[in-house]
């Protein structure tokens, strides 16, 4: 049973989008396949690794909460931002949660 299809823009490199066409076509298979056995493959370790290092998101009840941050740590996430591609609250709310989990110091 073959699976529906939906098309999704995605902004990939030149030098992955080589990748992808050199290796798919080595493996004989489309680009839906082989984006299908990355998924398989690697998603896992990579969801794995960022819990490891960021933990999982907590599925409790959220609330605002409006906290001072300088300038200079609004750079600091947004550069990390811009390095990961992960929020920049998804970074700040992680690096309190494991910086709690040392207690504080």
């Amino acid at each position: 049973m073959a699976t529906s299809r939906k098309y999704r823009v995605y902004h990939p490199t030149d030098v992955l989008r080589k990748a992808v066409a050199t290796q798919r076509k080595a493996n004989g298979v489309n680009t839906a396949e082989f984006i299908t056995a990355a998924l398989t493959d690697s998603l896992p370790h990579i969801v794995q690794g960022i819990q490891a290092l960021l933990g999982s998101p907590s599925r409790s009840k959220r609330r605002p909460a409006r906290w001072p941050v300088g300038t200079d740590n609004i750079e600091v996430l947004r550069v990390a931002s811009h390095a990961t591609g992960l929020p920049q609250e998804r970074l700040l709310l992680s690096s309190l949660a494991l910086f709690c989990q040392k207690g504080g110091k």
